[in-house]
């Protein structure tokens, strides 16, 4: 009865961290670090230890904690690696810095105890090694427990129940627009805050609900039709998640349950075609439900909304794949440390270069080879392979058919680490490992170890005091340390707009102590120092190192070079845009022209940016169409000093060129610059036409415009009616085009020239109209040598 008990309050456990969305808060870790203490303190497991799994978990730990040795106080210790030696040279954070020393309005954060640690965010670190050390100790808890098969039903059973009830809440809550306190997914759909590991805990218990579906119904229990119903809510979620990769893994995984070989090893027994039949009917269905009402997640599949933008992001996501494998190189042994993958990484992308951060790798994987170093995933991979052999021989046997769902569950998440990060989020992981725990066979002999319920005992005392640390640090208890709740209450306080500019420097002093890598600090720390009239060295300082902690994000340089013009420090901030636009590459021209238009006009900012603009000719066209005239004249001025032919720039540079000497410059040097290149004539001639249009010179605007434009593919008229059949057809029905058109055509070619011009001026009325009817205008105009209306005509055709 007891043994019965602890299992479903284990499942309670895992659904409650699921409910919690991942328990992703100090708050909840404290808690569920509390009950697994208790867990492991009133009810160990008691069979013989299992070494590999403590060998794995222990060496996990042990090179988790290598974070906090000594870096080393030498020049070449210090520039050991390339985010180290970037970190103090480029960001002029050292440890000294980095931690500083305390005045007495942040007594509260204390400095770490080991000064240069590995780690450059030690107490982040502390913590992520905190929340590695509880999931390791379920881990083992989970994998060392006896699961009889009735257990294993049992417990299955009640893990379905529970994640369909809270998969159909999620469903109401989607369509009915009402959000659920605590889930954090920004579309409502889901409990994660990612809701790829909401496909990934739907996918992997569908898949062992459909086998225990015919598990259950093979048995003849009842139960298997409430299970047959449980799946809906569930397939329903998966689809509204719109996650490729967990309609990949439950179907995936149906059919891997489906083709696995019913004996390894073993004496083979027969099993029933009907169930076999029946089984595989069950899948397809549910395939061709989900091709024909699949909505939004099947269109991912087949038909994106924007496939230039569906490339972009997986092109990107392959950049980034990219960019954190070449990143794990950079201390492949023991890595950066937990918690310290986003911010070094910010400055030590190549190929996923944009305005987009990335906050994780797309690989469990290589978030951990990044932050605790290759041999972890060696150990990793070692202990998932001990997992796997431990699970066989799987045999046609009462129980079978569920373990082998139960493994594909666990290899379907193991699989699904190499594109996504579902293992670094709680209420998955802990999914994935009741799992993996009931996968296990029950040993054939069932035996005690007095050593067994001590070794837990003593991790459940240490995750009690675990969850007390965090219980002091929430409450902001003295000589507790600080965890990210810690800095989150220190930077609402920041954020409240309440502080005064003395406050604001003494708050992010307290909160750069916990994350001395947090760009977002040091930029509200220059900005305090500005508005509270402080050192302009260190505002400057503390800028510096947030464009070097962020180096790509173009709005962190605009946003400080508007506070150094406000300050009235205009070459402070002109040193802020142009520090932003050098890291920029290709995306510098457009981000130049918003520095553009964020500097007045007349300003000594403005100026200093046109200036920037001399000596760059994508510069100089990008804010062109919007300089004023003097600027413009500058900047062409200047051009045509240095390359008076204009053969450095290309065709598509000349044309863009002229486009803005035209609208913001002095059209009358400009005819004067066309004239002497009438090689150029078919890209300029439109220039020329405008010019004479305004000087009233329409005749030659016009033979400029029928010299150079071709004629439109003009449908011709069906039929030789007469024209006052057309005439009143079309006086009946004066919208229709078609008749209009037939009619003016008609005009034409009989000469009726002035009627013809009145029928196309009501058909240019119709919206939408085609643009060769002020073609027709023209040539008609032209003909009558009305060279005014001739050319109104051609503008209008000639307009973009």
């Amino acid at each position: 009865m007891i043994r019965t008990f602890v299992r479903v309050l284990i499942v309670l456990v895992t659904l409650a961290v699921v409910a919690l969305a991942g328990a992703g808060s100090v708050a909840q870790q404290a808690f569920l670090a509390a009950v697994t203490g208790l867990f492991l303190l009133l009810a160990p497991p008691r069979g013989p230890l299992r070494g590999t799994p403590f060998l794995v978990a222990g060496f996990l730990l042990l090179i988790s904690l290598l974070a906090f040795i000594p870096a080393g106080s030498s020049q070449q210790a210090l520039d050991a690696t390339p985010w180290r030696k970037y970190l103090i040279h480029e960001c002029h954070i050292t440890p000294a810095t980095s931690l500083g020393s305390s005045p007495a309005s942040e007594s509260a954060v204390p400095s770490f105890p080991i000064d240069n640690t590995w780690s450059p965010q030690p107490w982040l670190t502390a913590q992520s090694c905190g929340s590695l050390f509880l999931s390791l100790a379920w881990a083992l808890y989970l994998l060392t427990l006896t699961w009889e098969r009735e257990d294993r039903i049992r417990a299955t059973e009640l893990l379905v129940f529970g994640i369909a009830l809270l998969a159909l809440l999620a469903a109401l809550a989607f369509a009915l627009h009402f959000h659920v306190p605590g889930w954090r997914q920004d579309e409502n759909r889901g409990w994660f805050p990612n809701r790829n590991q909401t496909a990934d805990a739907l996918a992997l218990v569908g898949i062992v609900t459909y086998a225990l579906v015919f598990d259950r119904l093979r048995k003849g229990r009842r139960v298997g039709y409430l299970l047959l119903v449980a799946l809906v809510p569930i397939l329903v979620e998966l689809v509204i998640s719109l996650s490729r990769a967990g309609i990949i893994l439950f179907f995936g995984g149906l059919l891997a349950w489906h083709l696995w070989p019913r004996q390894i090893g073993g004496r083979r027994r027969g099993v029933s075609p009907k169930w076999i039949a029946l089984s595989a009917a069950l899948g397809i269905v549910l395939l061709a439900v989900f091709l024909a009402w699949g909505g939004e997640s099947l269109d991912r599949f087949v038909i994106p909304t924007d496939s230039n933008a569906a490339t972009d992001f997986t092109d990107f996501r392959g950049a980034i794949q990219e960019d954190a494998f070449w990143f794990s190189l950079q201390s492949p042994f023991i890595g950066t440390g937990l918690g310290n993958f986003e911010p070094l990484f910010s400055f030590s992308r190549e190929a996923s270069i944009n305005q987009n951060s990335a906050l994780h790798p797309e690989s469990d994987w290589l978030w951990i080879a990044c932050e605790m170093g290759w041999p972890a995933v060696a150990a990793i991979v070692a202990g998932c392979i001990w997992w796997f052999r431990r699970t066989l021989p799987l045999e046609n046997k009462p129980g079978e058919s569920m373990r082998r769902a139960l493994i594909v569950a666990v290899l379907a998440f193991f699989v699904h680490g190499f594109v996504d990060v579902s293992a670094h989020g709680a209420g998955t992981l802990w999914i994935a490992l009741l799992i993996a725990g009931m996968a296990l066979p029950a040993p054939m002999e069932e035996r005690s170890s007095p050593v067994t319920p001590l070794v837990f005992r003593g991790l459940g005392v240490a995750l009690l005091l675990l969850a007390g640390v965090w219980y002091g640090s929430l409450h902001n208890m003295r000589g507790f340390p600080p965890t990210t709740h810690t800095l989150a209450r220190l930077e609402a306080g920041m954020a409240s707009g309440r502080f005064s500019p003395q406050q604001t420097v003494e708050t992010a002093n307290a909160a750069l102590k916990i994350a001395p890598l947090n760009w977002s600090l040091y930029f509200q720390r220059g900005l305090a120092e500005i508005n509270g009239g402080g050192s302009t060295d260190a505002a400057q300082a503390d800028f510096t190192t947030a464009r070097a902690l962020n180096p790509f994000w173009i709005e962190l340089t605009l946003d400080e070079g508007h506070a150094w013009s406000v300050a009235g420090q205009p070459d402070l901030a002109i040193d802020a845009w142009s520090d932003g636009l050098r890291r920029l590459g290709p995306a510098a021209p457009a981000a130049f022209r918003g520095m553009v238009g964020l500097a007045m006009i007349h300003s000594v900012e403005r100026e200093g940016l046109v200036e920037l603009a001399f000596d760059r000719i994508d510069y100089l066209l990008s804010i062109l169409p919007g300089a004023t005239l003097d600027e413009s004249e500058a900047m062409i001025d200047h051009l045509l000093q240095a390359d008076p032919q204009l053969s450095k720039l290309s065709a598509e540079q000349r044309n863009k060129l002229f486009a803005g000497w035209w609208s913001q410059g002095d059209q009358v040097q400009l005819m004067q610059f066309l004239h002497d290149h009438p090689e150029w004539a078919a890209d300029t001639w439109i220039y020329e036409a405008q010019f004479a249009a305004k000087e009233n010179d329409y005749q030659h605007a016009c033979e400029m415009a029928a010299q150079h434009v071709s004629a439109p593919i003009i449908p011709q008229s069906g039929g030789d009616l007469p024209v006052g059949n057309l005439t009143s057809d079309f006086a009946s029905n004066p919208d229709n085009l078609a008749e209009g058109l037939t009619l003016a055509l008609a005009q034409m070619k009989t000469g009726q020239n002035d009627a013809a011009l009145a029928t196309l001026a009501e058909l240019v009325k119709i919206p939408d109209h085609p643009r060769y009817l002020e073609y027709l205008q023209a040539q008609l105009y032209s003909g009558k040598q009305d060279w005014l209306e001739a050319w109104e005509a051609w503008k209008s055709y000639l307009q973009p």
